[in-house]
């Protein structure tokens, strides 16, 4: 049984919002709860940039009603698109959550557990951030 980890992130790095899911759970049925749970923790988000497994009208429409400008690589074009200049901070950030040995390889079995010990990592790097500036 695997998982897939779902995070946004701000442009500096620091997540927002992390949602898991079954390995087998198209993306594209988190998006919306995700982007809800990243306005809810931002003042003002202005793109958004995803990948392909995010692809939907539905979500640009939604992006869109608020105020939001949705870079959304869609399915069946080449790779290139340039959104990987913008996507990487997720990338890094879903590398650095990965260290904890106990999120890299699936030693739970309850999916409230492995949703903790995302937020628990999120949290821990916000902190991480924080005790950085001060």
């Amino acid at each position: 049984m695997g998982s897939k980890y779902h995070i946004a992130t701000n442009g500096d790095d620091v997540p927002v919002a992390c949602r898991v899911t079954a390995a087998n759970v198209p993306d594209t049925l988190l998006f919306e709860r995700l982007f809800m749970a990243a306005l809810g923790a931002m003042a003002r988000i202005r793109n958004v940039y995803a990948d392909k497994g995010y692809d939907a009208e539905r979500h640009c429409k939604l992006c869109r009603a608020c105020k939001v400008r949705p870079f959304i690589h869609k399915r069946g074009r080449p790779h290139g698109s340039g959104l990987g200049r913008y996507r990487w901070p997720v990338e890094r950030t879903l590398s650095w959550l990965l260290e904890n040995k106990r999120l890299g390889l699936r030693y739970d079995r309850c999916d409230f557990i492995i949703q903790s010990l995302l937020q628990a990592g999120c949290i821990f790097l916000v902190a991480t951030r924080l005790a950085r500036e001060l």
